[in-house]
């Protein structure tokens, strides 16, 4: 899997960069993951402005996912942290890249059906951090 990480916080240091792209190669290669993925940390006010502009919503969130494609030749998208709501909300990085690639992966979780299926992934996935 290609990877890029972007810190538009420049909060992030080089160790804590590559900890966490070495992170993302052990699960894509652990969930057999194929594509490119990119992972950006930005501010609160960044998050807020791509949440409301793609999905309507006025508050801030910890991590969005976008994906441009998701075919039998891997995903292809990109996920957004707010490591400060990460942190206000007591949530590890590395879950809401996990959490992100699920999204990209094609899960989600508003229905009894989807959280059921979301459940069973995430505890597929669970130690691996």
């Amino acid at each position: 899997m290609e990877i890029e990480i972007f810190d538009k916080t420049k909060k992030l240091n080089k160790i804590e960069i590559a900890r966490l792209k070495k992170f993302i190669e052990l699960f894509a290669d652990k969930a057999k993951i194929k594509g490119y993925l990119s992972v950006s940390f930005v501010n609160k006010l960044e998050i807020g402005k791509l949440n409301f502009k793609y999905r309507k919503i006025k508050k801030t969130t910890d991590v969005l996912s976008f994906s441009a494609s998701n075919n039998k030749e891997g995903i292809f998208g990109d996920i957004i942290i707010c490591p400060e709501i990460a942190k206000e909300k007591e949530n590890s990085i590395t879950d809401l890249i996990k959490h992100g690639v699920y999204h990209l992966m094609g899960y989600c979780h508003h229905s009894k059906e989807q959280k059921r299926k979301w459940n069973k992934i995430e505890k597929k996935y669970l130690y691996i951090n």
